[in-house]
């Protein structure tokens, strides 16, 4: 899967750092992002199945645990990276427990630790893909063995009669 094919929401109330996370992530070739404001906005547009969530932890109409917990609920197979001012282990190891992938303290480096987050979730994602695909390849190989051992069984049964 190219980066470009890759479905990014960013889920983020500042609009100065929404637009420069879209920007950075542009930058590193990911094209196909859509970008929120609020967890209302998120839920809405789920059903896109994106790959990757990057989330704003405080947001107007909530907070990042509720929206994790109920992106969950979807069953969907999607890369949650959180990012907030606060710098709370309790929080970061909360929002882990549910699933997020990464947890990023908004600081001066925030930026940089979120690029590096976000091609660890690519790699993550292309793994993935590339696992489903070794399986599809398995289990094509086990159903044309039985095939063609039922094909020898049934040739041989009718080679007796």
């Amino acid at each position: 899967m190219k980066k470009s094919e890759v479905l990014v929401f960013i889920v983020e109330d500042d609009e100065m750092f929404k637009k420069l996370i879209k920007n950075k992530l542009e930058k590193q070739s990911f094209y196909n992002i859509k970008c929120f404001s609020s967890i209302k906005e998120l839920l809405l547009n789920i059903d896109s199945k994106p790959s990757i969530i990057i989330l704003d932890y405080m947001l107007e109409d909530g907070v990042g645990s509720k929206v994790v917990e109920e992106v969950n609920e979807f069953k969907y197979d999607v890369e949650i990276i959180a990012m907030s001012g606060q710098q709370s282990i309790d929080t970061a190891v909360s929002l882990m427990n549910l699933g997020v992938k990464d947890y990023i303290v908004k600081n001066h480096m925030a930026i940089t630790r979120l690029e590096e987050a976000v091609q660890l979730a690519y790699e993550r994602i292309e793994l993935k893909v590339e696992h489903k695909k070794q399986e599809m390849v398995k289990n094509l190989l086990i159903y044309f063995s039985i095939f063609t051992v039922s094909l020898f069984i049934g040739y041989s049964i009718t080679k007796f009669l």
